[in-house]
This record gives structure tokens, C-alpha cells and sequence, in this order.
């Protein structure tokens, strides 16, 4: 195909641009002017704001009335990175039937794949992951070909050709070496179809698959081909992220459907769980967004309009915005397309209150939006700049249930074009104080007091001004500091005295250049939030943090690193030998981290909490560190799916043996766990008060359930979801023996009647949360009669 040749004459230029900018130019602008102090860029107004899965059921992630066949695939690149294998089988699988019509094609496909295997092995997490995402186009791309009855070497041209546009737009994310590997991608899945088309027996796909860029300046019409990240999913196939890449595939339906994204929780439910991680001191605002994901498309455009398909529980999306095409060379991050607060869409979903869901769920229930799917595409500023990347921000603190979401359509022009623009602030740019500040200059300003130098503060000594600075925010401490000398000296003197910093609110403004700037008043820091910092787009390095790290990291003892793309095996080894008090490490869903830096963390025995979900922890680096770290409390591993099969009992058991005062453990999705393990933490753990069991369908709960319910008193917090043997003698256990309990999750289970769930109901008037949720037995009738006895307790019921 055209478009596969023609990527050889960007290979040499990817390789030689990708770090042709040096991050540190970005302290000036244009003509080398400085901006000044560093912390103005959380408020400046050029800047932007604020699976090693060995089980053959694919469909496990799905809810107990959708669960599909199994598939008995055999899949031969066992030792390739973990994140890879369940879309390569699937290309396998799928390749290996096409072949049966075409003669000599899968042992080209073999080979060539084999040989791009063999790149992935040596790959960072992150390369990895934009390799998986090549992987799902390339699985898009040939479903499509082969429903609409193609050959079957067509087929495969159209998935190569998918994957070679989806390699080349992650290599210009990437750092360079990981760039590399992906520009051998490149090679690869160009020389697969140029390989099939020299058969003869490939018809010219790219027009009708590709968005072609057209004549003049029309509008384009785009699906996203891939996602690049995301902060959380609730399965790993079915449900998963990377459902948002392609067609929509549910809408206009409206229900719960494997096919469509997941996040990971709603409602206020995992915020306020006991056991949760508390916020950091001095947080500087409120923070509405609770999960994002980034989406790809092959073809940067002016964008037009963006389409969100919303097919359940609709009315999440709080923020959309977009990354400039090439964003490290422009030195530009990201820009706000919409925002919920600032531009109020009509036609959003009703937002369901906190106050109503507290006083009365069944309420709030009828108060509910309409259960339809959505078609959300609100009216966007206009932009200065190509994109070919979005970003969706969800805030669903206030929803009843999980929201689910289909695909994202972008419409726009693939050159700029002068428009009218929306008479609108970009609240990324708005730089108000904080209702309390504005209030007290207000009133100090009509006193009719003279005014001097620093206006009606001149009468006030600096202390008491002191004591009222103090209770700004970072934001708005810099803006004041803006005022006069005598401020900016006070704000200084504060900021230096701070001990707490939370940047996961300005995380598109963090860069190396600002935590240089900000190192000489971040010497006290005793908790550091750089969740979700860098963007995906390479603004916050390794070497940019780990610099940061070498002055402040001796006095940390809370550190917050979810989702930030620059987290390495190399940073987790800078972390344990700099920051020898850390008690509360959080790498969520740092996708690079291996077992390899991991192991790392048995240096800081201090520890007690720990959050390794989503990573790729292993087997053995988990052990070392649950036997180095005795003092552990919390410890969240779900989703870690590059744990080997079979081990999890050994090292629930190890947990539950060198760490008897756990109060918290997650082990979300932990397949292959079964009732010795649970039994070993009842044993062990009299203090635990929440233990997540999610899909963890290996446990036979009548085994070990009574036994955690006796031997664990305080436990406060239980989701069994999926495990479809709970039964009424487990109900009757934790009836009998915790009734402290606050939320309990059921989901799936066939065999509690309305008798026991009425009892628990009735005994534990803590009860904040109850999923019964495909419980069979349990209907509407008895939800709603539940809902009558309890009211501030929350029923779910599909």
C-alpha cells in the first residue's frame, strides 16, 4: 500500500527530532526572556492547566450474564513483555484462520511478527503499551477487512497497514530509545504488507480504512485509532481502555456491554472507603477529575467538534482537551477544549448531589437521569493548532454506578483556518483568588483606610500577614506574591516553610524546567503529589525528577506517583536510595515499572502503605519486598497480572506471615487465588479492615469467608465481586460478626437469597454500600423494600 512505503523517508527524521528541543528552554519564551518564578506556571497564561495473563478466558472480565466462550488458541511467544500477549494471540489466532485460504501466509506473518517480538522484549513499559495499541488497530483493521468479505491477504495488509500509522505516531512520544524500537516496528509491519501485496491478491485498501486527508479544507470524519493512557479500567480485555480505539461498537444501545471503557470506580464510595489514602496536607484545591484517558487519531485536524458516546450512566465527562501535533517540539502541552465548570452544556446529564445520596439513595433514584445511551459533543473553543490527540477527563464522583463509554469521533480540518471565537475564558488560564482571599481584600479595601504601598496590609504587621497568607493555596500564594515586595518576601518565607505539595491539580504544567525553578523553597517536604505529571507527551523526564529528588527526597515520607508516563525501573531505584523515610508510596499504573525496580522498594522498610496496581510487578520482587517491609499496613497489588499464575496463594501467604498488622490489602483480579490464601490473612491479620477479592474466582468463599468474618472483627470493607459461590452461610457470618461493616460487594453470586441480605441489612447499621448486582435471587422488589428499611444505605442492582 502507498501509505506503508511512504513512511521510509520519516524514519531518519523521527530518529533525529525526537529530542531535538531541550526541556530546559522551556523557563523562556520565544526570545530568551525568563518568565520568572517557576510557580507562576501553575498559573500563567501561556501555559496549559491544570497482563501476564496465562488463563485462556479472555471474557473473564465479564459481568456473570455475559460471559462468553472461552477460546483455545495456543499462543507461542510466552517469554514477550506480559502487556502484549493477549493482543498478539489474538492476531495469531486470527491470522491462522485466514491463512487456510492463502497459501505461504502465516509463515511470512509468523517470522515478521516473531522478529518485532523479539524488539518488544527489550522495550520499556511504555513502548510496550503504544505496541499493544498498534496491536488492537491492527485487530480493528483486519475485523473489518474480513467482514466485508476480502481476501484474506488483504486482511492482513490492512492490519499492517494500521499498525505501521498507529507505530509511527507512538514513536514521536516516545523517548528515543524506546522511539527506536518502535521505528523497527515501522519496518516490520511495512514489510508484512508489502510482503502479501507482492502476491497479487491484495486489492487497494487505504481509502476506504484511512481517513484520507481531502481536497482543500473539508471536514474529516475520524474514529480514534488507538489509546495512549489511562488511569484506570475495570477489566482487562472486556471493559478495558483500549475499547475506545475504532467504530463504536455499542451505541446507540444503552446497558452494560464488554465492548465499551470502564473505569475503575464511581461514586463517593472509593474516596470515603475505610483504609482509603488519605489526601495530602494542604492539597491546594479541589481536584473534580477522577480518571482520564487519552485517545489517538491517524490524522492531526483543527478540530470541529467531539463526539463522546456515553452508553451507560452518562454524564461523566468534566474536561476534553487536546495536545498540539508534535507536541515536545512546540514546547506546548496541552489546551482545554471544554470544560464542565466553565462552559455548562445543555444537554449534560443531572448530576446526582452528594447530599441526596447520603440522606436518601432511593431518592436519588428516582431522581435519576434517563437510562438512554448519549451522544455528547458540546460546543468547543477554537484552537491555534493541529491535534491528532485527546484527552477525556471523567468526574463521576457523583454517579450512582460505573460509567461506560464507546468510542470518541473527532471532526475537524486538516489545515487552520480563522474562525470566530467563543467569547470564553480558557479556565486553564483564569486567575482568580480563592473566594476567602477575595472576600478579605474586598472588605480591607472599603474600610477607608489609607492606602500606602501595600494597600490597607501597610497598617497590619508582617506575622499577622504571615498567619493570613498561610492559608492560601499554591496558586493563589504566587498571585499575591505578585502584589508588592513585602508580599512577595512573605509568600517566599512560606512557601520555603511548606511541607506538603500537591501537583496532581496543575499536572499539564509540570515540567523539568518548573521543578528546577521551584528546588530551592522544596527543601521541607514531607509529602510530594506528582500524580499524573508529564502528560504522555515526555514534559516531566527521568532525569528531571530523579535531580528534583536528590535535594528534597531525604525528609519524604509520602509520595504520589500514579500514572506519571517518566516512572522507570531507573527512577524506583533513585526513590529507594534517596528517600530512606518514605511510609506511603503510591505508582498506580506506572505502566514502565518492572519487576526489575520494584525489588527496589525492599530498601525502604519504613514503608506501610503501597500501591502497586496496574504495574508489572512480579512474583519474586513482590516477596522480597513484603519480607523487607514489616511494617506494611496497606498494600494494594490488583491488576498486577505479570505475577506468575499459581503464586498467589504463596505470597498472599508470605504477606499475611511478615506483615501482621495489615489493614488494607487489594488483590483485584488475582485469578488463581484461592480460600488458603484467604485463610492465611484471617489467621495472620486479626486488624483488617478492607480486603478487595474482586474476581478472584479461584476462591471457594464457604472455605474461608466465616473464617475472616470471626477471626477479622473490624472488617469494615469486603467486595467477594464475581465470585459467583457466596452463599447465605457467609452472608450469616459477616451478619453475626462484623458489624462494623460499611461496604459489601456481591456482585454475581447466584445463591444469597433476600432472607440473608434482609438479615445483614437489619444487623449492620453501618451498612453504607451493598452490590447485589446479577445476584439472581435478589430482584427490584426486594432492592427497593432494602432501600425503605435503610435509607442511607446504597443498593446496586443492574
Amino acid at each position: 500500500g502507498g501509505s506503508i512505503g511512504g513512511l521510509d523517508n520519516d524514519l531518519a527524521e523521527w530518529n533525529t527530532s525526537l529530542h531535538a528541543a531541550d526541556p530546559m528552554e522551556l523557563l523562556t519564551d520565544g526570545d530568551g526572556v525568563s518568565f520568572g518564578d517557576p510557580f507562576d506556571l501553575l498559573i500563567d497564561t501561556s501555559a496549559g492547566d491544570s497482563s501476564n495473563v496465562t488463563d485462556d478466558d479472555d471474557t473473564d472480565d465479564e459481568r456473570p450474564d455475559t460471559v462468553g466462550p472461552e477460546s483455545d488458541a495456543t499462543f507461542v511467544y510466552d517469554d514477550i513483555p506480559p502487556s502484549l500477549q493477549p493482543a498478539l494471540r489474538e492476531i495469531a489466532e486470527r491470522v491462522a484462520r485466514f491463512s487456510q485460504h492463502t497459501p505461504g501466509s502465516l509463515p511470512r506473518f509468523h517470522d515478521a511478527v516473531g522478529a518485532g517480538v523479539g524488539a518488544a522484549r527489550s522495550m520499556s513499559g511504555g513502548a510496550a503499551a503504544a505496541m499493544q495499541g498498534a496491536a488492537h488497530v491492527m485487530l480493528e483493521r483486519m475485523s473489518k477487512a474480513s467482514s466485508s468479505a476480502q481476501s484474506a491477504a488483504n486482511v492482513v495488509v490492512v492490519g499492517a497497514q494500521g499498525a505501521a500509522v498507529a507505530f509511527k505516531d507512538a514513536a514521536q512520544r516516545l523517548p528515543q530509545g524506546a522511539a527506536s524500537a518502535m521505528i523497527g516496528g515501522i519496518s516490520i509491519a511495512r514489510d508484512v504488507a508489502g510482503s502479501f501485496a507482492s502476491d497479487g491478491d491484495v486489492e487497494s485498501t487505504t481509502a476506504s480504512k484511512t481517513p484520507s486527508k481531502p481536497k482543500g479544507n473539508e471536514i474529516i470524519r475520524q474514529a480514534a485509532s488507538h489509546v495512549h493512557n489511562f488511569s484506570s479500567q475495570y477489566g482487562l480485555s472486556s471493559y478495558s481502555a483500549e475499547n475506545l480505539a475504532g467504530e463504536p461498537r455499542v451505541f446507540p444501545a444503552y446497558g452494560d456491554y464488554t465492548q465499551s471503557y470502564v473505569p475503575g470506580s464511581y461514586g463517593p464510595w472509593w474516596r470515603d472507603a475505610p483504609a482509603a489514602p488519605p489526601p495530602i496536607p494542604q492539597s491546594d484545591r479541589p481536584f473534580r477529575t477522577k480518571d482520564f484517558v487519552e485517545v489517538a487519531f491517524e490524522l492531526p485536524v483543527q478540530p470541529s467538534a467531539v463526539t463522546i458516546l456515553e452508553t451507560y450512566h452518562p454524564g461523566t465527562v468534566s474536561r476534553i482537551l487536546a495536545a498540539p501535533f508534535n507536541a515536545p517540539e512546540n514546547g506546548v502541552a496541552w489546551t482545554t477544549l471544554w470544560d464542565a465548570e466553565h462552559d455548562p452544556c445543555p444537554n449534560d446529564a443531572m448530576d446526582v448531589s452528594l447530599d441526596a445520596l447520603a440522606v436518601s439513595n432511593l431518592a436519588s433514584r428516582n431522581t435519576a437521569p434517563r437510562q438512554e445511551s448519549r451522544e455528547f459533543s458540546p460546543t468547543l473553543r477554537q484552537l491555534s493548532f493541529l491535534t491528532n490527540v485527546l484527552r477525556i477527563e471523567l468526574d463521576h464522583s457523583n454517579q450512582q454506578y460505573y460509567t461506560q463509554l464507546d468510542a470518541v469521533i473527532l471532526h475537524g480540518r486538516p489545515n487552520l483556518e480563522a474562525r470566530h471565537s467563543v467569547n470564553r475564558t480558557d479556565p486553564l488560564k483564569i486567575a482568580h483568588l480563592s473566594t476567602a482571599t477575595g472576600q478579605l481584600l474586598r472588605r480591607l479595601s472599603d474600610s477607608g483606610l489609607p492606602v500606602e504601598q501595600s494597600g490597607p496590609f501597610d497598617l497590619l504587621p508582617s506575622e499577622l500577614i504571615w498567619v493570613l497568607l498561610e492559608c492560601l493555596t499554591t496558586a493563589d500564594l504566587m498571585r499575591v506574591s505578585r502584589v508588592n515586595r513585602r508580599f512577595f518576601a512573605i509568600a517566599y518565607q512560606i512557601l520555603i516553610g511548606r511541607t506538603s505539595l500537591d501537583l496532581q491539580p496543575y499536572w499539564p504544567r509540570v515540567t523539568d524546567a518548573f521543578l528546577f525553578g521551584v528546588l530551592a523553597r522544596c527543601t521541607n517536604l514531607r509529602s510530594l503529589g506528582l500524580s499524573w505529571c508529564g502528560g504522555g507527551l515526555g514534559l516531566l523526564t527521568e532525569s528531571g525528577f530523579c535531580t528534583f529528588l536528590s535535594v528534597t527526597g531525604s525528609k519524604l515520607q509520602c509520595l504520589r506517583l500514579a500514572s506519571c508516563s517518566f516512572m522507570s525501573d531507573d527512577c524506583m531505584k533513585t526513590i529507594a536510595g534517596l528517600c530512606p523515610r518514605l511510609v506511603d508510596l503510591d505508582v498506580q499504573c506506572c505502566l514502565r515499572l518492572t519487576g526489575d525496580g520494584i525489588v527496589e522498594v525492599a530498601r525502604l522498610p519504613m514503608l506501610r502503605r503501597l500501591n502497586l496496581q496496574n504495574t508489572r510487578a512480579t512474583t519474586e520482587s513482590v516477596l522480597a519486598v513484603v519480607t523487607a517491609c514489616g511494617a506494611l499496613e496497606h498494600v494494594n497489588l490488583g491488576h498486577c497480572s505479570d505475577i506468575a499464575g499459581n503464586d498467589w496463594d504463596t505470597l498472599v501467604i508470605s504477606l499475611a506471615t511478615h506483615c501482621p498488622h495489615l489493614k488494607s490489602v487489594d488483590l483485584w483480579r488475582a485469578r488463581t487465588l484461592t480460600h488458603i490464601g484467604v485463610a492465611a490473612l484471617a489467621e495472620n491479620c486479626p486488624e483488617l479492615i478492607s480486603l478487595n477479592l474482586g474476581w478472584c474466582r479461584s476462591v471457594e468463599s464457604d472455605l474461608c469467608v466465616p473464617q475472616l468474618a470471626e477471626r477479622c472483627p473490624r472488617l469494615r470493607k469486603l467486595f467477594l465481586t464475581a465470585i459467583r459461590n457466596v452463599n447465605d452461610d457467609c452472608v450469616a457470618a459477616l451478619t453475626e460478626h462484623c458489624t462494623e461493616l460499611e461496604q459489601l460487594d456481591v456482585l454475581g453470586s447466584t445463591f444469597i437469597t433476600p432472607r440473608s441480605v434482609a438479615a445483614l441489612v437489619s444487623k449492620c447499621t453501618h451498612l453504607r454500600l451493598l452490590d447485589v448486582s446479577f445476584c439472581s435471587l435478589i430482584d427490584t422488589a426486594v432492592v427497593d423494600a432494602l432501600q425503605r428499611s435503610a435509607p442511607r444505605l446504597a443498593v446496586k442492582k443492574d
